[in-house]
């Protein structure tokens, strides 16, 4: 999950200085309105995991985030034995710039997997061991718009292409999300629709309970439901996931996932354990991540798959970018 280029990338503190993450952790960001609202109160985990704006949480799902500008550079290893097709390598690859003259409301996106949009990594690593879904290594281009914010709903629309080897795929992406807070409970709601020349529509509704045990616990429980027009049903996904922050530097989570699909009939595909431990390795811009994982699929009558995933992205955020755009 975490996980939080968006997942780093710090907002301003809506909790006592002492609970926050030192400054010198975090990458700049950007206050969000929307976001910022329902955290009244909330302890800075929490904030992190709904926000996607802490890099020891955000991962592939930070890129999303309401930061500014920012580039990550770096891979991931996926290790697994050879009779389970073996391992591989993947590059991490995510621009996001904050074009100048617009007011932070058109951004230029870079990135790989277009789905990945909310997913954890350890619910997409289960979806491709399942033979659900093909691992996504073809990068895209694209321009979002912001609209402003309106009722407490973010709004976001992306049109840009996908550039496979054969030839551009282009693709429309409509993005809205609102963060509801309940009895110390956040409770994020987002809409996703993606059109895509290769694979039509998709509509894609993800519903998550957080909730803080402590100023180091976490727990986060994700439901997402996807409708494809290709399979005329539904592809589902439940998440359940405990965070912990073992040092300032660090956190760790274990996560559950189960995933399931309603054609042709209505049935669990696969399920999965995982741990995951994100580490700043140098001042805030080098981060490093261990995550061994156990997935049970259906088609394999539920035999575990082991793998092991290390990645290391290094990022670059506004201050950087800034002096490159001026």
């Amino acid at each position: 999950m975490p996980c939080a280029s968006e997942r780093g990338l710090a907002m301003e503190p809506s909790v006592p200085p002492q609970q926050t993450i030192p400054l010198e952790d975090q990458p700049v960001v950007s206050p969000s309105p929307i976001l910022d609202q329902p955290q009244r109160g909330m302890t800075s985990l929490i904030e992190a995991l709904v926000s996607r704006t802490d890099a020891l949480f955000s991962g592939d799902r930070g890129y999303d985030a309401p930061t500014g500008s920012y580039v990550a550079l770096g891979g991931r290893a996926i290790l697994r034995r050879q009779r389970d097709d073996g391992s591989e390598f993947e590059p991490v690859t995510r621009v996001r710039l904050n074009l100048p003259r617009t007011e932070e409301r058109l951004k230029l996106l870079v990135d790989r997997d277009i789905e990945n949009l909310s997913k954890s990594t350890a619910q997409r690593e289960t979806e491709v061991q399942a033979g659900v879904a093909e691992r996504d290594d073809n990068p895209y281009l694209a321009l979002r718009a912001v609209a402003a914010e309106r009722l407490g709903i973010g709004l976001t629309a992306d049109a840009g292409v996908r550039l496979r080897r054969a030839d551009l795929d282009p693709f429309v992406r409509l993005h809205a999300e609102r963060i509801f807070a309940w009895r110390g409970w956040s409770i994020p709601l987002s809409e996703t629709l993606l059109w895509r020349e290769s694979d039509h529509g998709s509509a894609a509704t993800e519903l998550a309970f957080l909730y803080p045990l402590s100023q180091r616990h976490a727990l986060a429980l994700i439901s997402n439901a996807t409708w494809r027009h290709s399979l005329g049903g539904f592809d589902l996904g439940q998440t359940a996931s405990l965070f912990w922050r073992t040092s300032e530097r660090s956190v760790a989570a274990a996560e559950l996932v189960v995933i399931g699909h309603t054609e042709p009939q209505t049935e669990v595909t696969a399920f999965s354990a995982a741990l995951r431990y994100r580490r700043l390795l140098h001042r805030d811009w080098l981060v490093f991540e261990l995550r061994p994982q156990l997935t049970y699929p259906r088609d394999k009558d539920f035999r575990a798959i082991p793998s092991f995933t290390l990645q290391l992205e290094a990022w670059f955020g506004s201050n950087y970018v800034d002096k490159v755009l001026h």
